[in-house]
């Protein structure tokens, strides 16, 4: 019976957040992403190298995108179907040698978001999900110098209520 006693106990303590069981090694932790800081130059097209992949339900979408960014001078290694947990029209991902190839394409792709992997080369990925509709007119890519757009990395300030002057 004590043992019942006990092992009731230990449950509501654990359920309680109160105790935590251990099993096993412990996880790694893993040091914060932050999104690249530096202001970058828009690439040549012609010197950028990308992959495109369709996370949407739109099929031959990849291929269309591909195209238009082909006669954009872009470089199209791979067209091919991926997924992504993202929820905005396309995903640019690279490795810290493709910093500037990402923002010369993230500067073509409205709302396009950036996400850093491992990758030694300069390649770039983008990966465009059902919310993307097309790429931005030839004559509204803003080529000035910038910085990688990277909202779930550095999201947007919370707004506080202002705080009331002190009475007196």
């Amino acid at each position: 019976m004590a043992l019942v006693v006990t092992g009731v106990v230990l449950a509501g303590m654990v359920q309680r957040g109160e105790l935590q069981l251990t099993l096993g090694a412990p996880k790694p932790t893993i040091a914060p992403v932050s999104c690249p800081s530096a202001t970058y130059d828009y690439a040549p097209d012609k010197t950028v190298t990308v992959n495109v992949y369709n996370a949407g339900s739109t099929e031959g979408r990849a291929a269309a995108v591909a195209e238009d960014l082909k006669s954009r001078g872009f470089l199209v290694k791979e067209i091919n179907n991926k997924s992504t947990e993202y929820a905005v029209p396309a995903v640019i991902v690279s490795g810290p040698s493709g910093h500037a190839a990402a923002f010369t394409l993230q500067r073509n792709i409205a709302n396009a978001e950036y996400v850093q992997d491992d990758r030694k080369d300069g390649t770039v990925d983008v990966i465009l999900t059902s919310k993307f509709t097309d790429l931005l007119a030839v004559l509204k890519v803003d080529e000035t110098p910038g910085a990688l757009s990277c909202p779930r990395l550095n999201p947007p300030p919370s707004t506080q209520a202002p705080t009331p002057p002190p009475a007196g």
